[in-house]
């Protein structure tokens, strides 16, 4: 595996292009998070669900 493919793996990779729609510019965005960001967006959650409230 190449470092750019381990990067997106791990951290995410995003396209940002430019497209006509009815005559209009629109910038069109495609992002795929990486493993790193999911994970620590689930350990938030899990850690915000299971806190406990004095």
């Amino acid at each position: 595996m190449d470092k750019n493919k381990l990067k997106e793996f791990l951290i995410g990779d995003y396209k940002c292009s430019s497209v006509k729609v009815n005559g209009h510019k629109k910038i069109k965005l495609d992002a795929s998070p990486g493993l790193i960001p999911v994970v620590l967006f689930a350990a938030a959650i899990i850690k915000f669900l299971t806190s406990e409230d004095d």
